[in-house]
């Protein structure tokens, strides 16, 4: 009786269900056909590949180019474990990597570890700021070598790759890479056009060497000349996924094997390098619509890509992302080389305090009630929102914060900062930081921020808009 009872009530409930036109699209239409469902397999694997590839993308992007050198220029390409030195601070020009700074001179090295360590020495700065930043294949942060942790007395790192066995010198430090590709981003600080041959001439201290040669006499490094610095371009169509094959073919982790083994469904990562041509049409179809939806959605989130405070996206987890790998991909499509919050935290925004985006028919102020909590120094960058590259203006300002010459505080201690396309007039043009006539992007850099500025006690003041209607 009681299983009469049930199937009779089951039987009412999708008599119900039909009735109330309640049965699912899916039963309702006929199935997909074989080549829907490869196109839409290829899609689901694709946007998975461009959320979790995209930065190790970018390094890869960022390491070929990098290295494309015969010998160590000035431009800072060099050959693999080579260090070069930018010798000037970068500007509109410079299109190498999205958002670079204007405060610092730049020194690359792209290493391959895969062979033998790479021993890096840092001399005594006497005070003077720098960074040597270790990231991984996939832009996550090993170490950072800086004032910050050192102090300014320097050292000497040998730098060695996942499977290295040895022993070392007792005075080296040993530094362990994940991946064997390692990226060096040295930042040197400069006060100024007249403090570079100071700067210049620390770089030339800088050494770095494979460990066998470590013994042999250093020579100061002889730069050749470029006047532009290295392009870096982006994969056109399908060959992204060929640079994902690559980066995960020359550092696998391990513990990623659960996702990237679903790459293989689309060529990525099987025992022979990508290759679009072998690829069926439906699956081409899939992986197209997965490149165009999956940019649109990293690019989105990186508008919004850290905790917002006053309006302002405070990148907290710079440089060590977990398995939050949209995020990672996020930081590297407009902060490539993200620091590590501890040593430099980059807030940025692309809106005003109205949410609003952040553009050159408008005038904007921000107003710092006093200093703002840094152990070294701080600055505010202008970038045009749509490739984030910095802007060319008539007064060749491009950054400006604590160390810009001239700069007037009010008679309270505070200071305001006049963020627009024209000039604010003579008597505040000391304080100004020209936008373009379209929207914008600003990040300021913390270097070495003060704990209340990590713990959120202390906030960046508002953008705010000034000729409002």
């Amino acid at each position: 009786m009681k299983n009469f009872i049930f199937q009779t009530a089951s039987r009412a409930f999708v008599a119900m269900l039909l009735s109330a036109g309640a049965v699912t699209t899916a039963f309702a239409q006929q199935p997909p056909t074989t080549e829907q469902t490869d196109e839409n397999i290829a899609y689901a694997t694709g946007m998975e590949a461009v959320f979790y590839g995209f930065a190790p993308v970018m390094m890869q992007l960022g390491l070929n180019s990098q290295t494309d050198a015969d010998k160590p220029y000035d431009n800072g390409q060099a050959p693999t474990n080579q260090m070069g030195h930018a010798r000037r601070l970068y500007g509109p020009n410079d299109k190498f990597v999205v958002t670079a700074n204007n405060d610092t001179l730049y020194s690359f090295a792209g290493l391959d570890l895969s062979k033998e360590p790479v021993v890096l020495t840092v001399p005594d700065t006497n005070g003077r700021y720098y960074i040597m930043q270790l990231l991984d294949a996939y832009s996550r942060s090993i170490e950072d070598i800086g004032i910050g942790t050192l102090g300014a007395k320097g050292g000497t790192f040998a730098i060695v790759g996942p499977d290295w066995k040895g022993t070392l010198p007792a005075e080296m430090v040993l530094i362990k890479s994940p991946t064997p590709q390692v990226y060096v981003i040295g930042r040197t600080g400069v006060d100024g056009e007249q403090d570079l041959p100071a700067a210049r001439a620390l770089q030339d201290q800088y050494r770095l060497t494979l460990l066998s040669n470590y013994e042999k006499p250093f020579k100061k490094l002889e730069l050749g000349h470029k006047a532009a610095s290295a392009k870096m371009g982006f994969p056109e169509g399908l060959n992204f996924f060929g640079v994902l094959d690559s980066a995960i073919r020359l550092n696998p982790l391990a513990e990623d094997a659960p996702i990237t083994d679903q790459f293989k469904r689309i060529g990525v990562g099987l025992d022979k390098p990508f290759d679009a041509a072998t690829l069926s049409e439906p699956t081409k179809r899939g992986l197209n619509r997965a490149l165009h939806d999956g940019m649109a959605a990293v690019k989105r989130v990186a508008m919004d890509s850290g905790s917002r405070v006053n309006g302002w996206n405070m990148e907290f987890k710079g440089g060590e992302y977990g398995t939050d790998y949209l995020l990672r991909s996020a930081i590297a499509y407009k902060q490539l080389g993200l620091n590590k919050a501890l040593r430099a935290l980059y807030p940025n925004r692309y809106t005003d305090s109205d949410g609003k985006p952040l553009n050159g028919q408008s005038s904007y102020t921000i107003r710092f009630d006093g200093n703002v909590p840094v152990k070294a120094f701080w600055s505010l960058t202008m970038y045009d929102a749509n490739d984030l590259f910095m802007v060319e203006n008539p007064i060749k300002r491009y950054s400006i914060g604590d160390r810009t010459s001239g700069l007037k505080t009010g008679a309270d201690g505070s200071l305001t900062l006049y963020i627009q396309a024209k000039s604010p007039g003579p008597d505040k043009e000391s304080n100004w930081l020209p936008a373009p006539d379209g929207d914008f992007f600003l990040q300021m850099r913390l270097y070495e921020p003060a704990e209340q500025i990590l713990n959120g006690s202390y906030k960046l003041p508002q953008v705010m808009r000034v000729d409002r209607p």
